[in-house]
């Protein structure tokens, strides 16, 4: 196993406890932290292939990749962030929670959804005027008042809050490719993304360089 991809493991395992920890209320700090040492390794993985794979032809190589990942918005993001948590200040993530009540008594089944206010990651609730995306979804499906068992199903989505940086942070952010878009897609799901284009990266950088 080359040095690069044993620190792409690094990424993995800690994507692994992201998305492990992500809906549960009583982890969400080791979300955070789980995030932070992704980010950290997700950007050494590069810096440990320039030093393994160093030569000309590689050079050449990894300035074409340098200019992709510049332009890759999702890319860019994970990197601007990581240099934001290491030097500058902590990522604030939002939560969105959504309740799923499933009520049933034998073929009779009742659903509803509730989302609840976005918070931020320590716990604090933001200004009243997200407090309007508290509702009960009004498509209700329910035939029968009979008792029956009923299970409730917690869906949490974290999202990175663009409002908590400083000013310095948030001007580097915006200048992102898509950022606004990308913005609206929770944490999970970018680090899904970043980690698979990455991993294609080395595959390409191993096949091409490990055996010179």
């Amino acid at each position: 196993m080359t040095n690069t991809r044993n620190k792409l493991s690094e990424v993995e395992f800690f994507l692994n406890h992201m998305i492990g920890s992500q809906h549960d209320q009583d982890k969400a700090d080791a979300f955070g932290y789980y995030f932070s040492a992704f980010l950290s390794a997700f950007r050494s993985v590069t810096l440990i292939m320039q030093k393994e794979f160093s030569g000309n032809e590689f050079e050449s190589w990894y300035k074409n990749i340098q200019t992709f990942m510049k332009n890759h918005g999702k890319m860019k993001l994970l990197e601007t962030l990581r240099d934001i948590v290491l030097h500058r200040w902590n990522c604030v993530l939002d939560k969105q929670e959504t309740l799923t009540v499933y009520v049933t008594a034998g073929v009779i089944s009742v659903q509803a959804t509730v989302v609840t206010p976005i918070v931020r990651i320590d716990g604090e609730l933001l200004p009243s005027n997200h407090n309007d995306k508290q509702r009960a979804s009004p498509n209700l499906k329910k035939q029968k008042e009979p008792a029956g068992t009923s299970d409730i199903e917690t869906t949490i989505l974290w999202t990175i809050d663009k409002e908590g940086f400083d000013d310095e942070s948030k001007k580097d952010i915006m200048k992102i490719p898509d950022i606004d878009e990308i913005l609206k897609i929770d944490v999970v799901t970018i680090c899904k993304e970043g980690m698979s284009t990455l991993s294609d990266i080395v595959s390409e950088c191993e096949r091409m360089f490990a055996m010179a």
